[in-house]
């Protein structure tokens, strides 16, 4: 038993058939159009992202740089013998107003001046056991916009004077919630414990640098974002140090695949649906620098590109419509009628009846019925 196999276009009008093979000739079109701008957008991401990321370490490099200087600031502070001679035991009452005179003075000169009428101002927490600097300003007195000393004693000593105090020595990053009588808004602050060069374990006091947080930011701010780009200095917990759009003190909502690793430094990138996540990190300091990058304002340049395209896709797609129109009346309908006329002349069929006619039909026909052709001769 032969298995027939027919075409299955066959069966199909003419009409069909040319609909079917406009939207073959279409499609393609269309889907490569979709896959190209899926390609494209994914490309542009992966190009940007790696450029952002080699930004962001030198980013974090130059904020390094900034805090290496305060840094360095303190050590001398620390050193500086008006520091160093601060000593309560003194029985000479001038011999202490002048020194603290002196110190404060040292402070306030140190004060690192940045954009917008702000600096990095110096503060040192001098330790008082006996209170014998009862003329000086104490934690709870107003604060001075200047920098300068104070002096505090153990019945008046802030709670976070024992924290850098722990430290032995060692800097780092805190932010400062109480400084002073009247109420300021938080400060990041780079702080130290002063102990004396003499005497190695004698505590002379806590220094404290202020606006951290502002000097770190002018450093964001050689940064150029997409628009509504957000730059943010964290620690290892998400707790916002330094940000160039809003407060400090805040945690910071981060996808869970941006992690950081144990190397000593790294770096590390998310691409969600709105935005790029570009981060690097020390573990030494317990740092990330966070570019937080929408990729709506990323991608407008390759929308606009995108929509140029389909809309010469849409022009083509409306050409291919037209010429498939005018094709289909200007040639195929007269021919499909003129099949249809054929069809009813079928050889051995009786004509259809119009008009009564001796003559040979005006389409030829050789139905003996139509025209009476026997033998070669018309009756």
């Amino acid at each position: 038993m032969k298995l027939h196999l027919t075409n299955p276009l066959t069966r199909m009008k003419v009409k069909q058939q040319l609909i079917l093979l406009f939207l073959l000739l279409v499609s393609p079109v269309f889907a490569l159009n979709w896959y190209a701008n899926a390609r494209a957008e994914d490309i542009l991401k992966q190009h940007v992202t790696s450029a952002y990321a080699e930004l962001n370490k030198q980013n974090l490099a130059l904020m390094n740089r900034d805090m290496d200087t305060v840094s360095r600031v303190m050590t001398t502070l620390i050193q500086h013998t008006l520091i160093q001679s601060l000593n309560p035991m003194s029985d000479d009452t001038a011999d202490r107003v002048r020194q603290y005179a002196d110190a404060d003075k040292l402070l306030s000169s140190y004060s690192m001046g940045m954009n917008g009428g702000e600096a990095v101002y110096y503060y040192l927490y001098a330790y008082d056991p006996n209170n014998r600097y009862e003329f000086a300003p104490t934690p709870s007195s107003k604060f001075k916009a200047v920098g300068g000393v104070y002096f505090y004693n153990d019945r008046q000593k802030p709670e976070w004077i024992d924290e850098i105090l722990s430290k032995r020595g060692k800097g780092y990053l805190r932010i400062m919630k109480d400084l002073g009588s009247s109420s300021r808004p938080d400060t990041l602050a780079y702080v130290r414990a002063v102990y004396s060069t003499s005497q190695g374990n004698q505590v002379v006091g806590v220094l404290v640098a202020t606006n951290i947080n502002r000097k770190l930011v002018e450093s964001m701010r050689t940064v150029s974002l997409p628009d509504k780009g957000e730059i943010y200095l964290t620690d290892y917990e998400d707790r916002v140090l330094a940000s160039s759009i809003g407060p400090i003190g805040d945690r910071l909502a981060l996808p869970a695949e941006l992690r950081t690793g144990d190397d000593v430094e790294g770096q590390s990138n998310v691409i969600t649906d709105g935005y790029i996540y570009v981060q690097s990190y020390q573990y030494l300091t317990q740092q990330k620098l966070i570019y937080k990058i929408p990729t709506r304002s990323l991608l407008q340049q390759q929308n606009e590109l995108k929509f140029v395209i389909q809309l010469i896709s849409i022009v083509y797609f409306v050409f291919c419509i037209v010429v498939m129109a005018y094709f289909w009346r200007s040639l195929l309908t007269p021919l499909q009628r003129l099949a249809v006329f054929t069809r009813s002349y079928v050889p051995g069929k009786r004509c259809p009846s119009r008009r009564r006619s001796t003559a040979t039909t005006r389409w030829g026909c050789s139905c003996t019925r139509c025209t009476g052709w026997r033998g070669g001769s018309i009756r």
